[in-house]
């Protein structure tokens, strides 16, 4: 090189030499919109049998699963799967980093402050109280269900992270009694009942029949409580980050809308 060239590429070149590399990184880590628009959306899923969960071949399976399969592949959006626990992804989406959904949350005020939700995805499934035998006696004492959960003689087992629908929340929020958080999916949950873990917990009756036609070793020493109706469950929605393009969330909301008009 001249050395004149040299001397003006000394003298005018060096910041634009030291921020190329910058500009080149920050171009691989921040994806444009068209790709973020084209791109497969993530999204979150949780052991949640039946309706959602992994199967045998490994791959996503549940009946919430295929709906969504469908309304994305109405909408155009293809989609990627990820097994991740319910605590993880709400704080995820909270801290708003990436573009994801995840599948199958409770519409509450709290969450709708950090998320975009969709139109109901699938109708919510009546919920029930599992106890174990020992301690049914002291549940039929009650009257409802609020009664029951507010017991603080008896071991509350409850998912960390998740929502029951905003009345049932209230309620746990005002408890005083011992209560066990688990991460675990809904059947891991009958176990530790049935272990003497604890003593109650809400679940679906649908999730209680599957895990009982396992015919697992502890299936005599659980019971529904029929006596104390739950209220009745919210909706099941798809919970996007605000880094989702709108895009892409108004073609999943039609999609999502017309999934039973076929």
């Amino acid at each position: 090189m001249d050395a004149w060239r040299l001397g003006l590429v000394q003298a005018l070149g060096l910041s634009g030499l030291a921020l190329a590399p910058l500009a080149s990184e920050a171009s691989k880590s921040a994806p444009t919109a068209q790709e973020a628009a084209t791109a497969p959306l993530l999204v979150h899923f949780m052991e949640q049998q039946p309706v959602s969960g992994v199967g045998a071949d490994g791959q996503p399976t549940g009946e919430m699963v295929q709906r969504m399969r469908r309304a994305a592949q109405q909408a155009g959006v293809p989609l990627r799967w990820q097994l991740t626990p319910l605590k993880r992804s709400v704080q995820d989406l909270r801290d708003n980093r990436d573009a994801f959904c995840v599948l199958g949350l409770f519409r509450t005020a709290e969450r709708e402050a950090f998320a975009r939700f969709s139109p109901e995805l699938m109708a919510g499934e009546p919920q029930i109280l599992v106890v174990r035998r020992e301690a049914a006696a002291r549940v039929r004492q009650h009257a409802s269900a609020r009664a029951i959960l507010l017991d603080g003689q008896l071991r509350l087992l409850v998912y960390d992270g998740v929502s029951y629908g905003e009345q049932i929340d209230r309620w746990l929020l005002a408890r005083q009694g011992p209560t066990l958080r688990a991460i675990a999916g809904s059947m891991r949950a009958f176990e530790m009942l049935s272990r003497n873990r604890a003593d109650v917990a809400v679940s679906t009756q649908r999730a209680f029949e599957e895990w009982k036609r396992e015919a697992p070793a502890g299936l005599d020493r659980l019971e529904w409580v029929q006596s104390a109706p739950l209220p009745a469950p919210p909706g099941r929605h798809l919970a996007c980050s605000h880094k989702v393009p709108e895009i892409r969330l108004r073609a999943l909301d039609r999609a999502i809308q017309q999934l039973d008009e076929r």
